[in-house]
């Protein structure tokens, strides 16, 4: 039986980001009063908080997640009976050509809120309903030919952005194991659906699909990601926050039949782009160049769910067909979306 969970406050780091924004809005929805923190530069981050702030029980704070003072500040006002740490740098070419910029955010910022948390929580006595969610990314295990990663694999990042969220995970452990923090941290695989930054794969694909631009693959398009609706990824957190069991890692992904190769993700787009504008079928992929590889492509993702389904119950629910297609009309419908953020 699940547990009943009163209306209580929470705190969700990155919350104007493409997963925050869908995560404080589940939590929204479902009564609890949310605090979020978020430096939202992008301004598709600020049309994300346009759009939740219309929701009388979400509060924004627009703060540098190494800002320790002011974090502790909003922490202790606030008293959230949860955070959620999804803020971090995230896109891997921006990484292997800017790495520091993703050991400030997702090494130091991880650090500084982990030092909030705790001195928080011991602050408030501890309280036993407390905890802090860390949200990292299937990237840190490497990758895998055959099988799929479980939770007890060691790690394996191959570019400055895995690396950086794997460091995150094990800063999360040292503060648990050494200072007692209550920790969860969950490990997903490639999201997708609307709201998501303009610059990431599949909505850069449509937007360029959209502008009858090229449409580049790099390599030879054969690297496997296994993907997932972020609205079935965020209510996997909310079932791990809910359900699991305190110091464990939990992987999220939506199984063998979503794993796809990057060319067959970009081909469906095109198919769904040419159907929606009722064009002739083919139309944009005439648009597609193959490119050279970027450096530590990993060539294979894939999760192995069993533990997060048999503690929490928790299931995929939507369908990729309709989740892609329901995304790429959210973007076509909202072009401006691409075209002010490209």
């Amino acid at each position: 039986m699940k547990k009943t969970i009163p209306t209580q406050t929470v705190l969700v780091t990155g919350g104007a980001g493409f997963i925050g924004s869908h995560l404080v809005e589940d939590l929204a929805e479902r009564g609890e009063h949310v605090v979020v923190i978020d430096w939202a530069k992008e301004s598709w981050q600020k049309q994300n908080r346009k759009c939740l702030e219309r929701k009388k029980n979400i509060r924004f704070h627009t703060l540098d997640i190494r800002d320790k003072k002011s974090l502790l500040n909003i922490v202790v006002i606030t008293k959230p009976s949860r955070i959620f740490h999804l803020a971090a740098e995230s896109h891997v070419d921006k990484s292997i050509a800017n790495p520091g910029l993703f050991l400030e955010t997702n090494i130091r910022g991880t650090s500084v809120i982990l030092d909030v948390a705790t001195k928080y929580w011991q602050g408030n006595q501890r309280n036993n309903d407390f905890r802090f969610h860390y949200c990292s990314t299937d990237e840190v295990y490497g990758s895998i030919e055959q099988g799929s990663f479980h939770e007890n694999l060691p790690l394996h990042p191959n570019n400055p952005y895995s690396a950086s969220k794997a460091a995150g995970e094990h800063l999360v452990t040292a503060w648990s194991n050494t200072r007692g923090l209550p920790i969860i941290v969950t490990r997903s695989s490639n999201n997708y659906g609307t709201r998501q930054g303009p610059d990431k794969f599949i909505p850069l694909t449509i937007g360029r699909c959209m502008r009858r631009e090229r449409v580049l693959l790099h390599g030879s398009g054969q690297n496997i990601r296994d993907w997932i609706h972020v609205r079935d990824h965020t209510k996997a957190i909310i079932a791990a926050a809910d359900e699991g069991r305190l110091g464990e890692v939990y992987n999220i992904g939506a199984g063998p039949e979503n794993e796809k190769t990057n060319q067959e993700i970009v081909e469906l787009i095109c198919d769904c782009v040419d159907e929606i504008r009722e064009e002739p079928v083919g139309t944009s992929r005439n648009l597609i160049r193959f490119v050279q590889d970027r450096p530590g492509n990993d060539r294979r993702y894939s999760m192995d769910t069993a533990k997060l389904h048999h503690d929490t119950g928790w299931q995929t629910t939507i369908p990729f067909e309709i989740g892609l297609m329901e995304t790429v009309k959210w973007y076509l419908e909202n072009n401006d979306y691409c075209e002010r953020n490209m």
